[in-house]
């Protein structure tokens, strides 16, 4: 316990050192397009392979054998797809979200709205099947403390806030 008080500690004081250099919502949301490849394969690997996955393939992989690790391999595909065959043009056209894809290429402000509603319905999904996935990771630990699921969201909300994208690739690095 005192070792998770201690990282998550780090990731606080992370947050608030790269909140510092902050000056434009470029800094914040895509940190400056100044990360490496490495730190942001890295980061992308931490996302995509978090408690719920773990717990989710683990479970299904004992419930249906060897076709249990299909979402894994799906995320590892589709990421490599999107590396290959997306990025690129991506930056070309300097579009950072999916809701401007849709309003760049469509012209189409109605477009981007939708999709953003989407966007943030999905994120809202994601983020409690995250919030789930964490509860089920400490309930394997024996953990039932609902305080330290709270403290512990609380504390990755805080990181986030402070320090953008930049702090959240740092800390998925650590």
């Amino acid at each position: 316990m005192p070792l998770a008080i201690a990282l998550l500690s780090v990731f606080v004081f992370i947050g608030y050192k790269v909140s510092k250099n902050i000056n434009s919502s470029g800094n914040y949301f895509l940190a400056g397009r100044s990360l490496g490849v490495g730190a942001i394969s890295l980061s992308l690997l931490a996302t995509q392979i978090g408690a719920g996955v773990i717990l989710g393939t683990s479970s299904s992989s004992y419930k249906f054998g060897i076709y249990g690790v299909f979402y894994s391999l799906g995320l590892s595909l589709g990421l490599i797809a999107i590396s290959f065959f997306g990025a690129k043009q991506l930056r070309q056209k300097n579009i950072s979200t999916v809701a401007e894809l849709f309003e760049k290429e469509y012209n189409s402000k109605l477009l981007r709205k939708i999709t953003s509603l989407i966007s943030i319905i999905s994120l809202y999904g994601i983020f409690i099947s995250l919030i789930v996935g964490t509860r089920q990771l400490l309930l394997a630990f024996h953990i039932t403390n609902e305080f330290i699921l709270y403290a512990f969201w609380i504390v990755l909300i805080i990181y986030t806030v402070l320090g953008g994208l930049k702090a959240v690739v740092y800390t998925d690095v650590i």
